[in-house]
């Protein structure tokens, strides 16, 4: 790689982090309602405030709360059980905590207060994000046993009370829109060895789907989602072995139902990768080195 266009890459990865900080860092603190949590209003929204979702997640969960907070964690007598996932909102004063029994909860991160518990019977809830200017609480839910396909399980923050849906949806991970209005929802094909990657409105419950080829598989579960900064493409990230990852890119703008998608394999954990705009995207290796690849076609351009 020219050591131009590598500064240039390090300085648009650096930029990127700088604008998470100058977002989650504000100075004024207002109390509840939960709606104060520094979501923009309009316009694009950056890629890394987007994945301020998928802070503090593994594979085998147990996050405790002093690891969440310094100085010793959250001092109240309020009991939580295993954590599973733990997201911030933008602006960094409410986390969102998905626990292994019970439903998801509100902190209030400034003042160390449970603000919010959500109601009804939920497990395992492996991921949490704040939705459609924050009135809807979004979760994964599963059995313990099958993790390879959870519940899309949806709250209503105001009241508590989860959302009926018309009809149970499965998937393995999801990430928001830009104005958090859409769900974008990667999962296995129910039948079949291909993944589908879904689109649910929840201000309508409106879903549109895009399955692969049912033939053709592309490796593990998938564990990773991300779109660029005009939503025309999801990049989902399958793990394929101990060392490699299967990218697989969806354009969301097809009116096919079934589609071919463009497929590129590093040796990478799913989730180290960034978008740098709307048709590039950088992969961190295994092997120490940073690949930019091109995402409509899937091809490598630097390494």
């Amino acid at each position: 790689m020219r050591p131009l266009l590598l500064i240039q890459i390090i300085v648009i990865v650096l930029t990127c982090f700088s604008l998470t900080l100058e977002h989650v860092i504000e100075t004024d603190y207002h109390a509840p309602p939960v709606g104060d949590v520094g979501y923009g209003r309009g316009g694009i929204v950056a890629e890394s405030d987007r994945d301020t979702f998928d802070s503090w997640e593994d594979a085998t969960g147990g996050h405790s709360m002093s690891a969440m907070f310094a100085e010793g964690g959250l001092k109240t007598d309020y009991e939580l059980s295993n954590i599973n996932s733990v997201s911030m909102t933008p602006n960094g004063k409410y986390a969102v905590v998905g626990q292994n029994q019970g439903p998801p909860q509100i902190w209030d991160a400034v003042n160390e207060q449970l603000v919010s518990s959500m109601q009804g019977p939920s497990k395992h809830c492996g991921k949490v994000a704040l939705a459609c200017s924050c009135t809807l609480l979004v979760g994964l839910a599963n059995d313990g046993a099958d993790t390879q396909s959870c519940v899309l399980q949806i709250w209503d923050v105001n009241t508590g009370k989860l959302v009926q849906l018309t009809h149970q949806i499965r998937c393995a991970t999801f990430t928001l829109s830009n104005n958090s209005s859409n769900l974008i929802m990667a999962g296995n094909q129910t039948h079949g060895r291909g993944i589908s990657v879904g689109i649910l409105d929840l201000n309508n419950s409106g879903l549109t789907q895009i399955k692969s080829d049912t033939n053709q598989s592309y490796g593990g579960t998938p564990s990773f989602i991300t779109l660029t900064p005009d939503e025309r493409y999801a990049i989902v990230g399958c793990p394929s072995g101990p060392a490699s990852t299967n990218y697989v890119v969806f354009d969301l703008k097809t009116q096919q139902e079934s589609v071919q998608p463009f497929t590129i394999a590093l040796d990478s954990e799913p989730k180290c990768s960034i978008v740098l705009n709307n048709d590039q995207i950088i992969t961190g290796t295994k092997s120490g080195q940073l690949v930019l690849w091109d995402i409509p076609t899937c091809q490598c351009l630097h390494t």
